[in-house]
């Protein structure tokens, strides 16, 4: 007997892939903020001249570890509980042309959805700072006119 469950096309289309679609913005827009977070930390720290360099550092990795996840069909605990095999791969791979070419379309893909998104998302933290100052203001003014 099949166990796996046949969904209509109405289901898959009005239900879970728009499910799906919501929990990977979900996931990306966390990935966002912990840049935008690690840009701001940098900038305390007096190390600004760097973020560029660190996010697209980020992206690289991420390339890479997407391509291995999703391509070699690593898990997290490959790295404990195979490293050899991990590392084998991995160089082999990094020296390969196709697995480079799909490593380089996802970072330029990841890059340009990360600032597509931190572009939208500074923008709404600026639109809600700006809104919360102008209420500061309104509610100054109401409160200097009931003081007249």
């Amino acid at each position: 007997e099949d166990v796996r469950r046949d969904y209509s096309v109405w289901v898959l289309t009005l239900a879970i892939v728009p499910q799906y679609l919501l929990f990977m913005l979900i996931g990306f827009e966390a990935y966002t903020l912990s840049l935008v977070y690690m840009g701001d930390y940098m900038k305390r720290q007096n190390w600004g001249e760097f973020i560029l360099t660190v996010e697209l550092i980020v992206h690289a990795l991420c390339s890479i570890g997407i391509y291995l996840g999703r391509f070699l069909r690593f898990n997290s605990w490959d790295i404990v509980t195979n490293p050899n095999v991990l590392v084998s791969r991995t160089l082999e791979d990094l020296t390969a042309k196709g697995p480079l070419l799909v490593m380089g379309v996802t970072f330029i893909t990841v890059a340009i959805l990360y600032y597509l998104a931190k572009w939208v998302t500074l923008a709404i933290a600026h639109q809600g700072r700006e809104s919360d100052r102008l209420e500061s203001r309104s509610d100054d003014s109401s409160t200097s006119q009931e003081l007249s």
